[in-house]
């Protein structure tokens, strides 16, 4: 189960700009569920984002995931337990250029201490089954934005994760290609009971879920 209560933090998109609090007063997710927050450009959703995942620290609040409290572990044991529990899924994909999508892949599963034969062959499977066999040796700069995009969420599934969070993961492409991206996370969290957090200001892809929760419903 994913708990969150009483979530607050301040922060500026720029230095400009007038600091801006989110403050959410309570998420529940439970296992296998799906949730679908639709926001303008702006309104806080990849700080929320930043905030489930445990990249970034709250001024104060409860984020429970697995019966962890996130938001009481220091930075290292953040990052390690992101690394286990957690897949990530961002605008831009944050693929190292320096490694094939293979690589890529592995090194996700690396960081989570599992670099065992099985996970290796995870990798293999998840981007054969994303239909990127014969590209698994290819570096990002020889990868279609589609396909960087399918490495991005076979890395964030390589840990078999409980919470998957994608963060606009259909901003890069058309709408074809949306749809079916969507239609992969939604399948492959299923297939694992994974909770499925996708954040967006793209009604199009929002109205592929059968719920959407407006992101200025979760905040006050």
């Amino acid at each position: 189960m994913l708990r969150v209560q009483q979530l607050r933090k301040t922060f500026q998109h720029h230095e400009e700009a007038p600091a801006f609090s989110l403050t959410i007063n309570e998420l529940i997710l439970e296992r296998g569920q799906e949730m679908v927050i639709m926001g303008h450009s702006g309104a806080g959703k990849t700080t929320l984002f930043h905030l489930l995942a445990g990249i970034v620290a709250p001024d104060s609040g409860i984020i429970t995931l697995n019966n962890t409290d996130i938001v009481a572990l220091g930075e290292a044991q953040r990052d390690r337990f992101r690394a286990q529990h957690i897949g990530c899924i961002y605008q831009t994909f944050n693929l190292l250029a320096g490694f094939t999508a293979l690589q890529n892949v592995l090194l996700a599963q690396h960081f989570a201490g599992r670099s065992d034969r099985n996970h290796r062959d995870r990798a293999h499977a998840l981007l054969q089954r994303l239909g990127l066999q014969n590209k698994i040796h290819r570096y990002p700069h020889e990868l279609s934005v589609g396909e960087q995009q399918r490495v991005a969420v076979a890395r964030a599934l390589a840990n078999t994760p409980s919470l998957l969070l994608a963060d606009e993961p259909t901003a890069s492409v058309d709408a074809n290609n949306a749809e079916q991206v969507i239609n992969e996370l939604r399948t492959l969290a299923q297939e694992h009971d994974t909770m499925l957090i996708l954040i967006t200001h793209d009604r199009y892809v929002a109205e592929m879920f059968p719920v959407i929760t407006e992101f200025s419903s979760l905040t006050r």
